[in-house]
């Protein structure tokens, strides 16, 4: 029987954290699933000690029927993020941490210095919200099929479009306005929309990551959260955005699940 379990209760999904057998395993349920959650409980989790965090822990706790605690939900990521990367070598000097969830968070991770240093509004929200209206869809995998077709260069307004054949002073293939070049193309293809809104979503969190990377003298950013689960195009646009300003990007292996092994931890 699991002893212990952290649950994160994020803007989207419920996710797990749990030990057995000595080994971190981790789930996640929809919402609306909640009736598989108390069975597996039911199965495997009675009497076991719980760990709520994030912003529908409330919601999550009156259908539990056990009382669970409750710890603060930056702190849950920034201290299970620390142990899912304490095994991975390349991650264990200081670093900044962004988590793009519904919005995004960006934090310092060295040691007993971590804390949470900014954050903004655009995450996984703004592209589920602004997909549904402008391509009539909030289907979060359907958006990811589309950006992995498209071609950003066909809304965005590149900083070449603007210099011609002069040189401009700063890299032609840089961003000078995300959809800029929209009002005089007629309409984009619904997957260079797409692109462009992965692209926007990307440098935003890119651009706050990395003015708290050069205060801080660092050049890693490690991302997570379930916006980046099995979405590739907003991985390789915050690779390229990283990039663009001297820092190097990672991705640590079931990062969306730090707010939960972090909870987990605190048990």
């Amino acid at each position: 029987m699991v002893q212990s379990i952290g649950m994160d209760a994020g803007g989207s999904l419920l996710k797990l954290a749990y030990m057995e057998n000595g080994l971190l395993h981790v789930k996640a349920y929809d919402y609306s699933d909640i009736a598989k959650l108390l069975q597996w409980l039911t199965m495997v989790g009675q009497g076991a000690k719980i760990c709520l965090t994030g912003g529908k822990a409330a919601f999550v706790q009156s259908k539990l029927p056990i009382e669970a605690g409750y710890a603060d939900e930056f702190e849950m990521t920034l201290s299970g993020a620390a142990y899912l990367l304490s095994s991975e070598e390349k991650y264990m000097a200081a670093r900044i941490l962004v988590s793009i969830g519904t919005g995004t968070s960006i934090y310092l991770l060295h040691g007993k210095e971590s804390k949470r240093i900014s954050g903004s509004g655009v995450g996984g929200g703004t592209l589920t919200g602004l997909s549904s209206l402008l391509l009539g869809t909030d289907n979060f995998e359907k958006l990811v099929s589309y950006a992995a077709k498209g071609d950003r260069s066909q809304a965005d307004l590149l900083v070449r479009d603007i210099y011609g054949k002069e040189n401009p002073p700063i890299p032609g293939h840089f961003t000078a306005s995300n959809f800029g070049k929209a009002a005089h193309m007629g309409n984009p293809a619904k997957e260079d929309i797409a692109a462009s809104l992965m692209g926007m979503v990307a440098e935003t969190a890119v651009l706050l990551a990395a003015g708290a990377a050069h205060a801080n003298s660092l050049k890693d950013i490690c991302f997570i959260g379930g916006t980046l689960v099995n979405n590739i195009p907003l991985k390789h646009a915050l690779k390229e955005a990283s990039a663009a300003f001297g820092c190097e990007a990672h991705f640590p292996d079931r990062g969306e699940y730090s707010g939960a092994v972090g909870a987990l931890l605190s048990l």
